[in-house]
């Protein structure tokens, strides 16, 4: 429900889709960020994104929902917290966050699954597939056990948008011919 009103404002708001990222030079690449928050992970989020909220689940867990400056939708989750549920997020001190891009149902499974197969075979370092209810999916964990400088993170959630909106280009494209027939 939470995220339904969130993407609700934000479609409610022309220039929600509208910003533009930051410049790279608006961060060090090279520092080293000892754990993941969202004070040293929005920084790095500007620079891949033109948007972003940060919001909490049924759970009471935060996250942070950012959109592309090519409107591809994505939340940031946070794992591996000393203190998952503190009141600030700012204040979280996790050790990796998962990037996970959510698409509505495209068409049959037996049409999908044989594109994302595809899809995951010329791009190893890819995680998509279909739900259960024929949403399709795409996510990428990363890993900061001992800190990840801030250009590495960078390098991570561009690679992610990158290959997040190559798949749903390719998704799109087998749904929209499946419909055709």
């Amino acid at each position: 429900m939470i995220r339904k009103s969130m993407m609700l404002a934000l479609a409610a708001w022309p220039g929600a889709l509208m910003a533009q990222a930051a410049p790279v030079e608006s961060i060090d690449q090279t520092e080293i960020l000892p754990e993941l928050n969202a004070s040293n992970v929005v920084p790095v989020l500007k620079v891949v994104t033109g948007n972003h909220v940060t919001s909490l689940d049924s759970d009471l867990n935060h996250f942070i929902t950012a959109t592309a400056t090519n409107g591809l939708r994505f939340d940031v989750r946070f794992h591996g917290c000393e203190d998952p549920k503190a009141e600030n997020i700012d204040k979280m001190q996790c050790r990796a966050l998962s990037l996970v891009a959510l698409w509505e149902p495209r068409g049959d499974a037996a049409v999908m699954n044989p594109v994302i197969a595809d899809f995951l075979y010329k791009n190893p370092l890819a995680n998509a597939g279909m739900l259960p209810d024929g949403s399709i999916y795409m996510t990428r964990y990363i890993i900061a056990d001992y800190g990840i400088a801030q250009g590495n993170l960078l390098s991570e959630m561009a690679n992610f948008v990158r290959t997040a909106t190559d798949f749903t280009n390719t998704v799109n494209r087998t749904g929209a011919a499946a419909t055709e027939k």
